[in-house]
């Protein structure tokens, strides 16, 4: 984990003797409100958090990531209280994400209320685990892997899964939602 008496006298003196503006990339199980405080006092500008999907299901056994819904709740709770502001990044087209996923997806933005939202259809890369795994059950044609995509994530899915169209048409909502 985190070295957090080096973070805290690093931010202490860099709000004290740099005091420039600067964004952070963190995962919300290493932020604690002290940490989100300190943050804020030290000049950083924005948080970036990458919910990706608000389906644990999805997050954990798919995406292979261990941040939990409640640790990135309660991490723009402290936040939003602390005057920072927060991005958030997130996934459409997960293999196996149903629309109502992706409507998850949706409310929980809504409910931790970024700043700043950035979404993308997943970009499928060689050798990565969940193209792999999307190859293996048989939703994605192992040709289409390699194909070049849009690097934004702006274009359409390669997935050959049930609701894909939907979830498709609510990304290309999702800014509005």
């Amino acid at each position: 984990g985190p070295d957090r008496a080096w973070l805290d006298e690093f931010l202490a003196a860099y709000g004290r003797d740099v005091h420039l503006p600067f964004y952070v990339t963190s995962r919300p199980e290493l932020l604690d409100d002290g940490t989100v405080e300190r943050l804020a006092a030290a000049s950083c500008r924005m948080l970036f958090l990458s919910v990706e999907t608000g389906s644990e299901r999805l997050r954990h056994s798919v995406l292979n990531k261990s941040a939990r819904t409640r640790d990135f709740r309660r991490v723009a709770a402290s936040a939003h209280a602390h005057g920072l502001p927060i991005a958030i990044n997130n996934l459409f087209g997960i293999p196996g994400e149903r629309l109502a996923d992706a409507v998850e997806t949706i409310r929980l933005n809504q409910e931790l209320k970024p700043e700043k939202l950035m979404n993308a259809m997943l970009t499928f890369f060689p050798e990565l685990p969940v193209t792999a795994r999307a190859i293996r059950d048989g939703l994605l044609d192992p040709a289409e892997a390699v194909k070049p995509r849009h690097p934004y994530g702006l274009g359409r899915s390669p997935l050959d899964q049930p609701e894909i169209g939907a979830v498709q048409n609510l990304h290309r909502l999702s800014y509005i939602a």
